[in-house]
């Protein structure tokens, strides 16, 4: 029996971040205010990996949940790295 589900296309690949902070994100942060530290940051790269479309306005922001999940991995890996090279 095949369990996968199908891979989702277009727009259902994508969830306004504050919904996605309230249902994956508080596994990776401990609150909002990092969240928005590490979108501001790297905002542009965000953009580039396909992982954030930015939006204005009260709705927000939306995400690809497995690609900006991979993105905040790949930042957070490239920056203990990067202190681990300074650090020798």
């Amino acid at each position: 029996m095949d369990t996968q589900q199908p891979e989702k296309s277009g727009l259902a690949r994508y969830k306004l971040l504050s919904k996605w902070f309230d249902e994956r994100g508080k596994l990776l942060f401990e609150n909002k205010g990092q969240l928005g530290w590490l979108v501001r940051q790297h905002r542009q790269e965000l953009v580039e990996a396909d992982a954030l479309l930015p939006r204005d306005g009260r709705y927000g922001s939306l995400v690809d949940q497995e690609k900006f999940e991979q993105a905040v991995i790949g930042i957070w890996k490239r920056k203990a790295l990067e202190k681990i090279g300074q650090a020798a």
